[in-house]
């Protein structure tokens, strides 16, 4: 049996043969895009999502309430928390500066293990430095000399005020030389230097230099943090205040000992993202934000289940509209208080929030690249987290070292390494078109062959090869359903089975999109037909006593009624096949019998065919399968002729349907191939 053009399968039960390069001509434009939303790893609350819910209403224990599953708001006392400012340094400036808040009063220096130390007035510059062994201290106060103190312990403790006493306001702050951090919560954003005045520092040894930390209340610490705009409505600021101090108490409780490096340095908590973003002192609107902290003074995110009773309460700037359960994210077992939650207030347009919707463009060879492919073919996501639909697994397809390749990276890999803002993302490859169709080759015991094709019909190499195909099907064609441009597959025998199945660009068949055993049986010819030119195909049935029907066929796979059906076709047609005659996307259709009759006509959207555009019995008789293919990729098809002695013919073809001369014949195909078609590997749309 004859099967239609653009055939393409490639089943990978098979004896895979390596495939060959060259299936598409790239140009160099051909790139990545990923349209995503939302920012950050999607756990726990979503800030826009709490101003969403702020602005519709809620206060902060409904917002804590809803994006903590089952948790509530309660108060818990805590020791001091150390954070860790600077990590294994060698050399760090320190100044001494006033708060503005009253005269700066000045910093005792002094060793863990004295219990007197020296004094750093105001406007004094501290020197911390390594020391054969320990660390030392040098002081230069305003107008006198510098004087030094070593320890070999390295343990020196600076303090300026009561700290330990809530409620006190510090008039002293400490600046380090050299160090600053962005301030977005004035117009613009501004870079202020990093100034400490809240609690007490502490020098240390770490393990790959020094330490300097700072040991405060735990209320003083969230009002240093800076992770939602100050501005923001009082709900939301209140409800990030809980959320930030939860988190730094969990953390703390979890870490315990600050001496253990727990915590990768003298801390219970980082000042970057890695935990939260701590700024200190000096940052500009703050007035909001000091009300919020005090507002909630104490209080944290509590659930019967987390470990001592409090949450560690992740956030993040928004999802793509759901938040993630931790376990998809972050790996570990499921926690009831951090589930996939509702999320979409913060994408929907309640609130501006910049990132609901962004785009990343990256070049195909730079993702190639990162993959360790030589050419890029295909993107796909091939796994969604089942809480939030984000992605959780990338295949990327392609060429290396001259075989296929497909490497799989998780969602997590792929936001790192191109600079995505979250996981909540969708990725479409566009590339070059193919310069020119594939053929396959198909046997019924299940042998097969798909090769790459020169503009000369010569073959290449087998991009894929095997024998572990279905047996039996008597028609097989490349059928696009939806008009991407990317064909799906139609599989059909005598007695009625069929399936349809997507195919994916490396030629693997996916699940069926549709499968039964109802078709009518003893079909002799079906092809894929384009009637109207739109690029989403027809169906052509034909059967020898002259029986035929048109079907639009559906996306899903399913035919409604006949567009076209009746008996009165010529009887006997041994190929029939859809040929694009002159490029302009709407396929002519083309009749042969093995006696050399055949017939090219001019088909209507319809399915109606006027009378020949050419017709006549001069053609060689015997062919056993003779498809159409763009060998030279202009969008107008040549013709190929296949006899199973190995036979074969390709030829260049006008608008009118004559052939001319041959642009490659011979006899050296490999024998007995039951089907043949064209089809290409790539479909890619620019």
């Amino acid at each position: 049996m004859f099967v239609a053009r653009a055939l393409f399968v490639a089943v990978l039960l098979a004896v895979v043969v390596p495939p060959t390069p060259g299936a598409a001509v790239t140009t160099g434009d051909e790139t990545v895009v990923f349209n995503g939303s939302g920012w950050g790893h999607g756990v726990g609350l979503s800030q826009y999502g709490a101003y969403g819910m702020a602005v519709k209403g809620s206060t902060a224990g409904q917002i804590i309430s809803h994006y903590y599953s089952g948790s509530t708001v309660a108060v818990k006392a805590t020791a001091p928390i150390w954070v860790n400012l600077e990590r294994n340094f060698q050399t760090l400036q320190l100044t001494v500066g006033d708060t503005g808040a009253a005269a700066g009063a000045p910093v005792v220096i002094k060793k863990k293990s004295e219990a007197s130390g020296v004094t750093a007035l105001p406007g004094a510059v501290i020197t911390l430095s390594p020391a054969a062994p320990g660390c030392k201290v040098t002081v230069e106060n305003p107008g006198q000399a510098a004087f030094t103190i070593p320890d070999t312990a390295c343990e020196f403790d600076f303090n300026w005020y009561a700290w330990e006493t809530p409620g006190q306001t510090p008039s002293t702050k400490i600046t380090i030389t050299g160090c600053t951090l962005a301030d977005w919560n004035v117009t613009p954003t501004t870079s202020k230097p990093c100034a400490y005045a809240r609690g007490m520092l502490h020098l240390r040894t770490g393990p790959g230099g020094l330490d300097l930390s700072a040991e405060m209340l735990i209320d003083d610490y969230v009002l240093g943090t800076s992770e939602m705009p100050y501005a923001w409505s009082t709900q939301a600021l209140r409800a990030q205040a809980i959320a930030s101090r939860s988190y730094a108490v969990a953390r703390q409780l979890e870490r315990g000992n600050p001496a253990t490096n727990s915590c990768d340095g003298w801390c219970h908590v980082k000042d970057t993202t890695a935990d939260q973003r701590y700024v200190g002192w000096g940052h500009g609107n703050i007035t909001p934000w000091i009300s919020a902290v005090q507002a909630t003074a104490g209080q944290i995110v509590s659930h019967p289940t987390a470990p001592n009773g409090v949450v560690p309460a992740y956030f993040s700037s928004s999802s793509g509209g759901k938040t993630e359960n931790v376990e998809e994210r972050f790996g570990g077992t499921a926690r009831a208080y951090l589930k996939s939650v509702d999320d979409s207030v913060a994408v929907n347009g309640t609130v501006f929030n910049p990132k609901a919707s962004w785009q990343f463009v990256k070049p195909a060879a730079v993702v190639a690249s990162a993959v360790g492919l030589d050419q890029l073919l295909d993107v796909e996501i091939t796994e969604t987290r089942s809480g939030s639909g984000s992605a959780a697994i990338v295949k990327y397809s392609g060429i290396a070292g001259g075989q296929y390749q497909e490497v799989e990276k998780t969602g997590t890999w792929t936001r790192t390494n191109f600079g995505l803002y979250s996981e909540y993302f969708d990725v479409h490859y566009t590339g070059a078109e193919p310069a020119a169709d594939e053929m396959f080759f198909y046997r019924n015991d299940g042998s097969f062959g798909f090769y790459g094709l020169g503009p000369d019909g010569s073959l290449g190499g087998p991009i894929l090869a095997g024998s572990g195909y279905t047996s039996g099907w008597d028609a097989i064609t490349a059928v696009d359903l939806d008009g991407d441009g990317q064909d799906e597959m139609f599989f059909y025998r005598d007695d009625g089975l069929f399936r349809f199945y997507n195919v994916k660009s490396n030629g693997s068949l996916g699940s069926p999109i549709l499968a039964g055993s109802g078709y009518t049986k003893g079909w002799d010819a079906i092809t894929a037909v384009d009637l109207d030119g739109d690029g989403q195909d027809e169906m052509f049935f034909y059967r020898d006593d002259g029986l035929f029907r048109f079907y639009h066929v559906r996306s899903n796979g399913s035919l409604p009624m006949p567009l076209l059906a009746g008996s009165g076709y010529t009887k006997g047609w041994d190929a029939i096949t859809a040929v694009d005659l002159d490029g302009d996307d709407q396929d002519e259709m083309f009749f042969y019998r093995n006696d050399g009759l055949y017939r090219y006509y001019h088909v209507k959207p319809d399915g109606n065919l006027p009378k020949p555009m050419l017709a006549g019995s001069g053609y060689s008789s015997g062919w056993d399968a003779i498809t159409a293919v763009d060998t030279d990729g202009d969008g107008q098809d040549e013709m190929f002729f296949y006899r199973k002695s190995g036979l074969f013919r390709y030829y260049n073809i006008s608008a009118a349907g004559t052939l001319g001369p041959p642009i490659k014949a011979g006899s050296y195909y490999e024998l007995g191939w039951d089907a043949i078609s064209a089809i290409q590997l790539d479909v890619i749309v620019k």
